[in-house]
């Protein structure tokens, strides 16, 4: 009955919402790691003055924003309120499917309680499109993501592996079967650094010492999270927001600062245009900051 100009107004509320959620959530959180309130309330005005992804997703009307909202705010509500740290992080998942790995760092607490909330909330949010429209909606999401993964071509906007491994095919005559055994390839390898860096943060406990497992293995996982999925726009480079930032805290020279530098000029100024290779800068940009 709204129509669609009635549906883009709302949504456009909605995100100016998110985005003024955004800067208080970010502020908070970076306090729970251990950056002054003054500290992370320039970090946060700074990170979002000029920032590419943001600009992205507001064009484009993306729930970025407030997938990040709800993350946030499972790591802000952990583990004083378990239902309501469950819950948002449900809401999430469902909103994006890649948050499910941040799961992952709320395993490690073997918090039951916290596990119990998530499952109920994952189910009962689940079942709400269930009841309006049938299974119908989650067979359509499973067909796309296999759509998404069969795609033969590539498009620089699109900075996944899956794109930039498809760009060589028409070069060097590279056969779609062994791209995709590239593709699969390189996101082990990917796999496999990030839970290498994660178990090196629980030990080392570099962001917060003494606080538990969770906050100190959540960062890495936002890097998989992002680039893991078969297709990566550039307004996606929002999901790698703390894993940046939280880097503040460890840059200790020079090398250091120009790599970091580098790697955040790649991912959150450099504007958003189709030219090999720096359209692939956002895929770049996470694994040096990963390394």
């Amino acid at each position: 009955p709204l129509g669609d100009q009635g549906i883009l107004a709302i949504l456009w509320t909605v995100n100016m919402l998110a985005l003024g959620a955004f800067y208080i959530l970010l502020v908070r959180v970076l306090e729970r790691y251990g950056f002054s309130n003054r500290f992370a309330v320039s970090v946060t005005v700074l990170f979002l003055l000029i920032n590419t992804p943001l600009l992205r997703t507001l064009g484009f009307v993306q729930v970025n924003l407030l997938v990040m909202d709800l993350i946030f705010l499972s790591i802000l509500t952990y583990p004083k309120n378990t239902l309501l740290s469950a819950l948002t992080l449900a809401l999430a998942v469902h909103l994006k499917t890649s948050p499910a790995v941040l799961v992952l760092a709320f395993l490690l607490e073997f918090n039951w309680r916290w596990l119990i909330w998530f499952a109920i909330s994952f189910l009962v949010i689940a079942a709400i499109p269930v009841f309006t429209n049938g299974i119908t909606p989650y067979f359509d999401y499973l067909n796309n993501v296999r759509i998404l993964t069969q795609i033969p071509d590539t498009n620089f906007h699109d900075t996944s592996f899956d794109s930039f491994l498809r760009f060589l095919n028409p070069f060097f005559g590279v056969n779609i079967l062994w791209t995709r055994i590239m593709i699969y390839a390189a996101k082990a390898a990917l796999l496999f650094a990030t839970i290498s860096v994660m178990i090196k943060n629980i030990r080392n406990q570099p962001f917060v010492y003494g606080k538990g497992k969770m906050l100190n293995a959540i960062p890495p996982l936002f890097v998989i999270m992002t680039l893991a999925s078969p297709i990566v726009w550039d307004h996606h480079g929002m999901f790698v927001t703390l894993s940046f930032l939280l880097m503040l805290k460890q840059i200790d020279s020079p090398n250091l600062w120009m790599w970091f530098g580098f790697a955040y000029i790649l991912e959150f100024i450099l504007p958003s245009f189709d030219f090999f290779p720096w359209s692939y800068g956002r895929l770049i940009a996470p694994l040096i900051v990963l390394w």
